[in-house]
């Protein structure tokens, strides 16, 4: 599980587990209600980013909250 969650957590994502079929029906249900409250944001880069891993941060200003996104993203070698 723990390598899972870190795959997910470092794409943007968030990891769920259920260990029953109870706890899958929680689990389904608080995917559910966060599906609900999510925004999605779309950023392009400027064309010639130098190659390499280039790190994102997202803040929210004046509101509290709590964001889940990528760290970053990877420019190839020309």
């Amino acid at each position: 599980n723990r390598t899972l969650r870190h795959i997910a957590e470092s794409t943007g994502g968030r990891f769920w587990a259920a260990e029953s079929p109870e706890r899958l029906r929680q689990t389904f249900a608080a995917i559910a209600e966060a599906m609900s409250h999510r925004y999605v944001l779309r950023y392009e880069p400027q064309a010639g980013r130098s190659p390499g891993w280039h790190r994102l941060e997202l803040k929210l200003r004046g509101k509290s909250g709590r964001i889940e996104a990528r760290r970053g993203y990877w420019v190839g070698s020309r």
